[in-house]
């Protein structure tokens, strides 16, 4: 049921789409998948540090690019691809800092990823970012070897059920349906995830109380002379 209401609400199939026990349970079926013991994984420094803890799990040398300005640095990602490249993993609006790349920014990049490496999208904090028009969301692109992960666990406020849902072209998908475990997410999860999708009003409460609350600390940290990043979370 859940599978088939994302399908719905993002005009997709339901086999471009795949569940798991949050968006870091399909990162590491993502890594158990495509990732053979000689290739690398290309990252941010200064992101989500599960993914950089799953490659060192698995033994896979991982390649960290500095932040540029508390963003991540594209430009400079793209420069360590080479032939061992598998795995791109890309938070935007990424975590911790709330900042995202541009809708140009990526589209510049992803000329530059060979068709063998797989690009990770983790939005899961596209709700907070997807009125803005620069924000390249990345259900707009339908790329072959894009994996698009989002998560339940933020804006609808349910990180303690672990449900998180992921968008790729169906041979992704179906490879990732092979090695994922056959039972999760639990059916509490799932049915946690199907109110969830229907309450909009609690989902609008939350981005509004957010953009309250962002607006409130930025005024603040002016008044003080603190320095703070434009956040888009």
């Amino acid at each position: 049921g859940l599978r088939k209401a994302l399908a719905d609400q993002y005009d997709v199939k339901m086999n471009n789409v795949i569940l798991g026990h949050g968006s870091e349970g399909i990162i590491s079926v993502i890594m158990r998948t495509f990732l053979l013991d000689d290739e690398e994984a290309v990252t941010s420094q200064g992101s989500f540090i599960t993914f950089d803890l799953q490659a060192q799990s698995r033994g896979i040398k991982l390649v960290q690019a500095p932040l540029k300005n508390y963003c991540i640095d594209l430009d400079n990602i793209a420069s360590r691809i080479n032939e061992k490249t598998k795995l791109i993993y890309l938070a935007n609006p990424n975590n911790p800092t709330g900042t995202i790349f541009r809708v140009h920014q990526f589209l510049d990049f992803i000329k530059n990823v060979p068709s063998r490496a797989l690009v990770i999208l983790d939005e899961a904090y596209f709700e907070f970012a997807r009125h803005d028009p620069t924000f390249p969301d990345s259900m707009q692109y339908r790329l072959d070897n894009v994996i698009t992960l989002r998560t339940f666990s933020k804006s609808y406020g349910l990180a303690g059920i672990r449900l998180g849902y992921g968008f790729a072209h169906e041979e992704l998908i179906s490879n990732l349906m092979k090695v994922k475990l056959s039972f999760e997410p639990s059916s509490l999860a799932i049915a946690a995830g199907i109110a969830a999708m229907k309450d909009d009003n609690f989902l609008n409460e939350t981005l509004k109380l957010n953009r309250m609350g962002l607006e409130f600390f930025a005024g603040l940290f002016d008044e003080l002379g603190l320095q703070h990043l434009p956040s888009h979370t």
